[in-house]
C-alpha cells in the first residue's frame, strides 16, 4: 500500500512544482490503525473514486485493504491525501 501510493504521488503530484512534500503517518487508532500517505501537489479529481478506480495499482491499495479488514479512501486537502483503516493483527484473527 505504502509503496503504491508513493509511488503515484511522485509520479503525478508534482508534475507543475518544482518541490513537493510526501508525508507517510501510521496512527494508533480505538479501532486499530490509520495509514495516511499524503502530498502538497496538485490533488485528485473531484470525480475520482477509489472504489471504481481502474488502474492497476488503486486496485491493488483496495484489494491489499481489503485483506487486512480494511477501508480506503481519498480527500484533497492541500494535495492529494490516501487513508487506509485497519484493525491490528490480533483483532483481524478473532472472529465475529
Amino acid at each position: 500500500i505504502i509503496n503504491e501510493l508513493v509511488t503515484n504521488a511522485y509520479k503525478y503530484a508534482f508534475q507543475k512544482q518544482d518541490l513537493g512534500l510526501i508525508r507517510i503517518e501510521l496512527k494508533k487508532q480505538d479501532e486499530g490503525l490509520q495509514l495516511c500517505i499524503s502530498d502538497n501537489g496538485c490533488g485528485m479529481p473531484t470525480n475520482f473514486d477509489i472504489a471504481k478506480a481502474k488502474s492497476l495499482g488503486m486496485k491493488l491499495v483496495n484489494i491489499l485493504a481489503r485483506q487486512l479488514k480494511g477501508k480506503a479512501h481519498w480527500e484533497n486537502d492541500s494535495g492529494a491525501r490516501f487513508i487506509v483503516n485497519f484493525k491490528e493483527s490480533a483483532a483481524r484473527k478473532v472472529k465475529a
